[in-house]
């Protein structure tokens, strides 16, 4: 895994979880490519800015949490967040908040 972004076991999601405000996150897309659409645009177009908070995320293929750093692109004026990382390697995950 990638430096910001590990699996958590059980009772980590439920330590982690108070730390994260139970901001609730979605499944928006997972993809293999350098083209990501979000919000309209390819996120991969924006320059993506850390927020300082942390996501605890659902792995879709194996069910398993993950803590993943949420980052913030601003399109027309207006600022988007998401969490994202990857799955493996060149394989991404983005989640939006519900």
């Amino acid at each position: 895994m990638k430096q910001g972004e590990y699996a958590l076991t059980g009772a980590e999601v439920a330590a982690r979880w108070e730390e994260t405000e139970t901001k609730q996150w979605e499944h928006a897309i997972t993809s293999s490519s350098n083209v990501v659409m979000l919000f309209g645009v390819n996120v991969f177009d924006y320059q993506w800015q850390c927020t300082g908070e942390r996501a605890i995320v659902r792995d879709t293929l194996n069910q398993k949490y993950l803590y993943w750093d949420v980052y913030k692109i601003e399109v027309d004026g207006k600022e988007h967040e998401f969490a994202a990382g990857e799955f493996s390697n060149c394989v991404w995950g983005f989640y939006i908040p519900k």
